[in-house]
């Protein structure tokens, strides 16, 4: 049976750095979500536009 190793500091670290990303990534989704209108952009010849 193999033995499991403890995660190094920099491991941990990233880890941490992740889980706090994407909790914000997550948090700004639902918020999105939230919202009563959607913005999408249209190309029309050389323009693009917010809609």
């Amino acid at each position: 049976m193999s033995q499991l190793s403890p995660f190094s500091d920099e491991q941990v670290r990233a880890l941490v750095n992740l889980r706090q990303r994407y909790e914000v990534w997550r948090d700004a989704e639902i918020a999105r979500r939230r919202l009563p209108f959607d913005l999408r952009r249209k190309r029309v010849g050389d323009y693009e536009y917010l809609y």
